[in-house]
This record gives C-alpha cells, sequence and structure tokens, in this order.
C-alpha cells in the first residue's frame, strides 16, 4: 500500500489548520479593526472632553465678566490642538471670541459646554462650543486600529507558524508513525503497532492501545474461523461421504415434486431412465414414477405443512409382471432462508418385504388347496359388505352349499382325487358370479357364496340354478374315471330376513340341510 494517502492526510490537515487559522484571522480582524477604530474614536472624544475642562473654568470667568481677551486666550489654547477645528464663546448677551471653522457649531458632530457662574451656583453665564476635527479623529482613529489589526495579525502569523510544525511534531507525525506499522502488519499476525515515544498517556496512546486490542480480537477471530472451518470442511466430507454412499435414496424435491438433488442410491432405485428424462432447466417430476401420483402430491403438500416427518409406501410404475416395485417414502421438510421450502425425501426399497406380506396375507386369508377365501377371511369381508349395505340401504344375499355325493369319491379314489374334485368345483363356482361377489371354503365340502348388488332387486335364484347346472357335469379325473357331485343350497337375504351375519348365516344353513332331507341337489330360499 502507497504511502500517499497518509503524506495526503497529513497535507490536508495542515491545509485545513491553516485555512481555518487564515478564516479565524480575517474575521478576528475585520472584528478587531472595527472595535479598534471605535475605541480610538472614544478616547478622542475623552480627550476632548478633557481639555475642555481644563478651561472651562476659566471660560466661565470669560463669560460672566464679559473679558473678551480672557475668552481669546481660552479659544487660542483650545485652537492650537488638532482635534479642534473651530472655537466659539459667548454669554448670555453676546459672542465674547471665536477662532476657526465654526460653521458646523449647530452641527451634529459639535460639542456644547454650559458655562456656570463662578460665584453663584448653577447660574449659567454663557457657552463654549467646539467643533471637534472629525476627519482627523477618524483618520487617527483609523490609523491606531490598523496598526493594533496588523500587529495581532503578525502576532497570530507567528503563532500559527509555530503551531503549524508542532501539531505535525506532536499528532500528525506520530499518527503518520502508527498509520504506516498499521500498514505493514498481516492480517491476523502476532505483531502489535508499537506506541511513539511521550504518547503513553495521551489520545494517542489509548489509539495505540484500542487498537492493538482490536488487532488480538482479530487475530482470535481469523484464528477461531480457521479452526471452524476445518472443522466444517471434515464435516462436509463426512456428510458428502454419508450422502454419496448411503444405501437408501436422498433426494431433495420441490413442491411440485420435482428432484432439485439426488444420490446414486436414489437414481438407482428411481432408475437411471427417468433421472436421464431430466436436465437442470427441466428437473423431473417424481409424480410420473409413482402408480399412484394424486396420493403423493397430497403427501407432499401434507409435509409443507407439518413439522413432523410423514412415511408412506408407494408402488412404482417400475415393476415386472413376476413382481412389482415398492418402495417406503419417508417425507421431512426443509426450510432455509435463502432457498425457500423443500422436501427430503429418502426412499427404500420394501419390494421383497411387501411381497412377502402381501404373501402372508394370501396364506392367511385364501384357502390352500382351492385358493378361495377361507372362512375367517371370509367372515370379516362379509361384515364388511353388510357393513356398506347397510349404510348404502343395498341388498345382499348369502348362499350355504353342501356338496352331494363327495363322501365316496375321497373313499374310492383316495384323498387326491378329491383334492382335484374341490379345486374344481371352485374354479365352476367362480365362473357363476360377478367379480364383486365372493366365494368362500367354509369347510371340507361346504362352501359359501356371498352376493351383492346396487340399488336393484336383487334375485340370487339364477345364479342358484347356474351354480347347480355348473356342478351337475361330470368331473374327469386323471385315470379318466368321470365322477359326478351335486349340491344343497340355502339362501338367506339380508336385509329381508336378517340384518346379522351369524344369523344369516344360520338361516342359509337351515335350509341348505332342509334340501339335503328333501332329497338333494337343490336350492331353497328362506321365506
Amino acid at each position: 500500500m502507497s504511502s500517499k494517502p497518509q503524506n495526503s492526510l497529513s497535507a490536508r490537515l495542515i491545509l485545513t489548520i491553516a485555512l481555518s487559522a487564515l478564516i479565524i484571522i480575517i474575521v478576528s480582524s475585520l472584528i478587531l479593526y472595527q472595535v479598534s477604530f471605535e475605541d480610538q474614536l472614544r478616547r478622542a472624544d475623552n480627550n476632548l472632553k478633557q481639555l475642555v475642562s481644563a478651561v472651562q473654568h476659566t471660560s466661565a470667568i470669560a463669560a460672566y465678566l464679559g473679558d473678551k481677551e480672557l475668552a481669546k486666550e481660552v479659544v487660542f489654547g483650545l485652537s492650537n490642538n488638532d482635534i479642534v477645528d473651530g472655537v466659539l464663546i459667548i454669554n448670555n448677551e453676546s459672542v465674547l471670541y471665536s477662532d476657526g471653522n465654526m460653521e458646523a457649531a449647530t452641527g451634529q458632530f459639535s460639542q456644547r459646554f454650559t458655562l456656570i457662574s463662578p460665584f453663584i451656583e448653577k447660574e449659567k453665564v454663557g457657552e463654549l462650543i467646539i467643533n471637534p476635527n472629525r476627519l482627523l479623529m477618524k483618520d487617527i482613529a483609523a490609523s491606531n486600529a490598523r496598526r493594533f489589526v496588523l500587529t495581532m495579525m503578525i502576532y497570530t502569523l507567528i503563532i500559527l507558524g509555530m503551531l503549524i510544525p508542532l501539531v505535525n511534531w506532536q499528532i500528525t507525525g506520530p499518527i503518520k508513525r502508527v498509520a504506516h506499522q498499521l500498514h505493514l502488519l498481516e492480517p491476523g499476525s502476532s505483531d502489535r503497532l508499537q506506541c511513539p515515544e511521550a504518547h503513553q498517556e495521551n489520545e494517542i496512546g489509548g489509539l495505540v492501545r484500542d487498537s492493538n486490542q482490536l488487532l488480538a480480537s482479530v487475530q482470535n477471530t481469523l484464528e477461531e474461523e480457521r479452526k471452524l472451518r476445518h472443522i466444517v470442511e471434515q464435516l462436509q466430507n463426512k456428510f458428502r461421504l454419508i450422502f454419496e454412499n448411503a444405501s437408501c435414496g436422498i433426494a431433495l424435491i420441490d413442491y411440485e415434486a420435482r428432484v432439485q438433488i439426488h444420490n446414486s442410491s436414489f437414481a438407482r432405485l428411481i432408475n437411471d431412465e427417468y433421472l436421464n428424462t431430466s436436465d437442470h432447466t427441466n428437473p423431473l417430476s417424481l409424480t410420473q414414477f409413482f402408480n399412484d401420483d394424486e396420493l403423493f402430491r397430497d403427501v407432499i403438500e401434507q409435509t409443507l405443512q407439518s413439522e413432523q416427518p410423514i412415511g408412506i409406501d408407494l408402488e412404482t410404475r417400475r415393476g415386472d409382471k413376476k413382481q412389482s416395485q415398492w418402495l417406503h417414502c419417508l417425507l421431512s421438510k426443509v426450510t432455509d432462508e435463502s432457498i425457500g421450502s423443500f422436501v427430503e425425501l429418502i426412499v427404500y426399497d420394501i419390494s421383497e418385504r411387501t411381497h412377502r406380506e402381501k404373501q402372508a396375507q394370501i396364506a392367511a386369508e385364501h384357502d390352500p388347496l382351492t385358493q378361495l377365501y377361507n372362512r375367517r377371511a371370509g367372515v370379516l369381508r362379509m361384515q364388511d359388505a353388510l357393513d356398506i349395505a347397510m349404510t348404502e340401504h343395498n341388498q345382499c344375499a348369502l348362499m350355504m352349499i353342501d356338496l352331494d355325493r363327495f363322501k365316496p369319491i375321497n373313499d374310492l379314489y383316495g384323498h387326491e382325487a378329491g383334492d382335484f374334485v374341490l379345486v374344481e368345483i371352485a374354479h365352476r363356482m367362480h365362473k357363476c358370479v360377478r367379480g364383486e361377489d365372493m366365494v368362500i371354503r367354509w369347510g371340507g365340502d361346504e362352501f359359501l357364496i356371498f352376493l351383492q348388488s346396487g340399488e336393484e332387486k336383487l334375485n340370487p335364484i339364477p345364479v342358484a340354478k347356474k351354480i347347480l347346472s355348473q356342478l351337475s357335469q361330470p368331473i374327469r379325473l386323471d385315470n379318466n374315471i368321470e365322477v359326478n357331485v351335486g349340491a344343497s343350497i340355502g339362501i338367506a337375504l339380508y336385509p329381508d330376513h336378517s340384518d346379522n351375519l351369524v344369523n344369516l348365516i344360520e338361516i342359509a344353513d337351515d335350509h341348505m340341510y332342509q334340501i339335503k332331507n328333501e332329497g338333494r341337489n337343490g336350492y331353497k330360499l328362506a321365506s
């Protein structure tokens, strides 16, 4: 850094002092001149009054006696003074004597002095009129004032000439040396400013001490900043390592589900084809990646309005025919003043777990032989269907079916043949009902069919006839042996016969046994 700014500062300081002093001198000189001029005039007037006072008694005697000779001596004595332009002595009767210029005896500058009798107290005997030489008095006053002002200016300039080097020696010079030291110091170094000699206890010493304290504070701050920067760099490296090598997918998305940043695991789980379809100007929106895109949008909106993380399992569109892909998504809001509000998305692949759960659910709800709903799952689903029917005022039909002539098949051909017949029976029953209806294996060779309807009148009779027709067809076993089975069907309606599932099952079961007792292979609707 150049020292020119310091020299410029010093020159400006000296120039400022000089200009300020010059202005003060000029203003002070004008004031002093006017004051001195007025003072000199007052002194001249006082001298004139003292001069008159010396001859006033003599003038009074001359006026009282009417003595012109005595008056002449007084007038001549006063006229010899340079500041007197004219003198006139009069008594109460006439002019005793005059001398000089008395044309302005009645002017504003003429001075009249009353003459009192020296013998009789307070008796006026005449007047002494003096016309002062105002021009001469002003010239003398101006000359004396100029001389006084000039002397004061010389003294002031001498003091100023002594003051500027003194200021430079005592103030500007030390400040320049301190500034030069400060210029040479490196930020954050342990070096400190040296106080100029003889300035330890004054303001310059205080400035140096405060500056050294500030330098120490800057040094400590820079050292702490270096330490913090090092710690931050280490943390950034660790977070980067965790982010880039995490087994779970991590991404930052906005309120429209557009991916702002992601790690490699996220790209692997989402599929690079999706990520490659976007760029920095048109980021990928994950709504096209999940099957239930509306649900995903709702979860994002809920996350942005909540302070708690939200977890949800979503199926993607990336799955294959054998197994769909499921991801567990954990969403939490991230807010920053500079970037606004975003959503942190952490995803785990739970396809295997979801598949196992579904298989376990299927195994728990379905009969392992026929793959129909088992008794436990059937009861739960029928109860749910009845609750919906009760709310929407719909009808339902429950058909209890027991196979006829099934036990001889097991006895003659074995359990494998019996199982084959049960599977075929289940398949034929499924063809007789709609997709929303339920076919349940109630146990052994008993089945239960639950029919649902809308607002129209439900008629289960055609379905029962169709089932009897299907089940009456021969079933060919593996050894080309044909067997025939029939069915006894009991039917109960909701809500005609009962609004309770247990009662409906009992009613249908009773009517099914009535058919068996009446000869089998038929149906009976409860009355």
